[in-house]
C-alpha cells in the first residue's frame, strides 16, 4: 500500500493553527474568561437601569392620576385650553324687542334666531337689524332650538306627517334637513312624543332630547344607530314623576351629566346621569344653604345654562347667578345687586352662549333680549 503524500505531510504552521483555533490557549482562555464576567456585570447593571426608569414611571403615572382625580377641572383645562367667561359687563345691550320667544340661539355670525310662538314662525335677526327675517311663515311650531357651532347647524323640533322628528338648518340654508324621525308611537326609545321640551347636541353630533310627554331624556347617536336613556321612565309606568312639568334643560358634556328645571314647587333643578331614573336635586326648591343675594333668598331656577367646563349658570329672580359643578356658590353673573338702569332684568327665563362667551338673556317681564359682553374668561385669569 503507498501512502498519499498529501495526507502523510505535516506542516508545523498548519498545525499550530489548527490549535489556536481548535484549542485556545491558556491567556485566550483567560481573556475570554475576563470578557465573559464584564458581560455579565454590564448586563446587570443594564437590567437594574430598566427596574429604577420602570419605576419612576409608574410612580410619576400614580401621581398624575392622583391629582388629575383631586382636581379634575383645573387639570383638564389646562389639558384642553377651554376658555370660559367668569365676568361680564353689568351694563347689556338691548339687541331686540319681541314677545312670544319661546327659544332662541345665537349662530357663529351672531345672528339671532327666534322659535315665535305667536307667529309659528321661525325669525333670524342679523346684528343690528331693526326687524327680523321671517322663515316657515305660519308653520314653525313653538319649539326648542340649538345651534351646534361646530358644523354651523340649527336644530329643532318638527311633526311632519303625523310624525316627530329632529332637523336642521345647516350653513345659514332655509332648507331643512332630517336628522332623525321618531320610529312610530310608543315606549320604544327610538319613539317621540309630540312635547320636546328641550335638545343639546355635543360635540360628536349626539342629540339629547327632553321628551316631556314620555318623562325621559334620550340621547340619539350621531348616526341614529342607536339610543340610550339618561334619566327618567323607561316605559309607561305608575311611578312619581321624576321631572313633572319640565321647564329648563341643558347639558354638562364635559362631566356627562343632563340638568332639568321641573315645575314643581320651588323648580327643584335635577341632575341625571346615564340610566337614572329620578336624578339628585341640585338647586331650588327652597332656600339654598349658600345663599345667592341676600339672608333668606328663595331660589327658584327658570333657566339653566352649563358652560364648558361644568359650572351652572342659573337664571332665577331679576338675575342670574353662577355656581360649579358641586352646586356651590360663586357669585351672580349678571342682574341682581349689579344690574341697573334700561338692562335691568326682572324675570330672565331663557339663556345662552356665542362663540365669544358673551351671555344672552332673554328678560319674560320686559321682553327684551339683553346680551352681557364677556369682560373676563378663566384663561385670562385663572378663575373657574
Amino acid at each position: 500500500m503507498v501512502n498519499d503524500p498529501v495526507s502523510d505531510s505535516h506542516d508545523p504552521l498548519l498545525e499550530s493553527l489548527e490549535e489556536e483555533i481548535n484549542q485556545p490557549s491558556r491567556c485566550k482562555r483567560n481573556q475570554i474568561i475576563i470578557i465573559g464576567l464584564c458581560s455579565i456585570v454590564l448586563l446587570s447593571l443594564f437590567t437594574l437601569t430598566l427596574v429604577f426608569v420602570a419605576t419612576r414611571i409608574q410612580h410619576t403615572s400614580s401621581v398624575t392620576i392622583n391629582t388629575t382625580m383631586t382636581k379634575p377641572t383645573t387639570t383638564k383645562q389646562q389639558v384642553s385650553g377651554i376658555c370660559v367667561g367668569v365676568s361680564w359687563n353689568p351694563i347689556g345691550d338691548i339687541l331686540l324687542k319681541s314677545d312670544y320667544v319661546s327659544s332662541f340661539a345665537v349662530d357663529n355670525d351672531f345672528n339671532i334666531y327666534i322659535s315665535n310662538s305667536h307667529l309659528n314662525t321661525l325669525q333670524k335677526w342679523p346684528p343690528g337689524a331693526s326687524e327680523p327675517i321671517n322663515l316657515f311663515n305660519g308653520h314653525f311650531p313653538a319649539t326648542p332650538l340649538f345651534y351646534h357651532s361646530l358644523t354651523d347647524s340649527l336644530y329643532f323640533f318638527y311633526i311632519f306627517n303625523d310624525t316627530q322628528g329632529v332637523y336642521k338648518l345647516v350653513n345659514g340654508s332655509s332648507t331643512p334637513i332630517t336628522v332623525f324621525r321618531s320610529n312610530g308611537k310608543g315606549w320604544n326609545l327610538d319613539q317621540l312624543d309630540t312635547n320636546c321640551i328641550g335638545l343639546y347636541v355635543n360635540s360628536v353630533g349626539d342629540v339629547f332630547v327632553l321628551d316631556g310627554g314620555r318623562h325621559r331624556i334620550v340621547k340619539w347617536k350621531a348616526d341614529s344607530s342607536s339610543q340610550i336613556l339618561i334619566g327618567g321612565r323607561q316605559k309607561e309606568e305608575y311611578i312619581s314623576d321624576p321631572f313633572p312639568f319640565p321647564q329648563g334643560f341643558n347639558v354638562d358634556e364635559m362631566n356627562d351629566f343632563a340638568y332639568v328645571i321641573t315645575g314643581a314647587s320651588g323648580h327643584p333643578t335635577k341632575r341625571f346621569s346615564s340610566g337614572s331614573l329620578y336624578g339628585v336635586t341640585v338647586l331650588g326648591g327652597g332656600p339654598s344653604k349658600v345663599l345667592s343675594d341676600a339672608p333668606g333668598d328663595y331660589i327658584e331656577p327658570q333657566a339653566i345654562l352649563v358652560d364648558k367646563m361644568g359650572n351652572i349658570l342659573i337664571a332665577e329672580n331679576a338675575k342670574v347667578t353662577r355656581w360649579t359643578l358641586d352646586a356651590k356658590y360663586i357669585g351672580i353673573a349678571v342682574g341682581g345687586i349689579l344690574g341697573g338702569g334700561a338692562t335691568s332684568i326682572s324675570f330672565p327665563d331663557r339663556l345662552a352662549f356665542d362663540r365669544l362667551e358673551n351671555l344672552y338673556v332673554y328678560d319674560h317681564n320686559d321682553k327684551k333680549l339683553v346680551r352681557f359682553n364677556v369682560t373676563s374668561t378663566s384663561c385670562t385669569n385663572n378663575v373657574l
